[in-house]
């Protein structure tokens, strides 16, 4: 029960963190106190910050102890790596079909031609779901053939961490 509770903690303190630095006021307050225009190279940083901080909370699930909840016997086990490589393949074609670039919102720092963001698209894996790369992602981690209490912890506060930011971003 403790383990779930520090799993959980971290995750909302990485979310916060993480929310908080994709912040338009943290982007104006890091070019104001940095004196340069952060946006040219503002995606490169977060992400990088994102993905060190969240190191932790995978070192975290893999020190403290844990349980088996159940692990999906043979050969359904052969179906979810099929469904999580096909996720996969769903995350790079919705990162192809927006646009590599518009992806990682490198055009957006000339304001020229963030297409993305102009337009709603609704061809293609986006006429089937919002979302697809979020959607596919979610189905990576619930999909794994072995579920532990902590890597349910994970999942849940994860999928309630994108929901959110789906919604967020969504009424913005």
């Amino acid at each position: 029960m403790q383990n779930n509770l520090y799993i959980s903690l971290s995750i909302f303190f990485w979310s916060g963190l993480h929310s908080l630095f994709a912040s338009i006021k943290s982007k104006s307050l890091c070019e104001r106190y940095l004196g340069v225009k952060i946006n040219d190279f503002f995606r490169i940083i977060y992400s990088f910050f994102s993905i060190i901080s969240f190191l932790p909370i995978l070192a975290l699930m893999l020190i403290l102890r844990d349980q088996r909840i159940y692990a999906i016997p043979n050969p359904w086990v052969i179906l979810t790596f099929f469904i999580q490589i096909f996720a996969s393949i769903v995350v790079v074609f919705s990162i192809k079909q927006t646009g590599v670039m518009d992806f990682i919102e490198w055009d957006s720092r000339d304001q020229k031609s963030c297409h993305s963001m102009n337009t709603l698209q609704t061809g293609g894996l986006y006429g089937i779901v919002r979302h697809p790369a979020y959607f596919a992602g979610l189905v990576i981690l619930w999909c794994s053939p072995i579920m532990t209490v902590n890597y349910l912890v994970f999942c849940m506060c994860m999928t309630f961490y994108v929901l959110l930011g789906l919604i967020s971003r969504n009424v913005s």
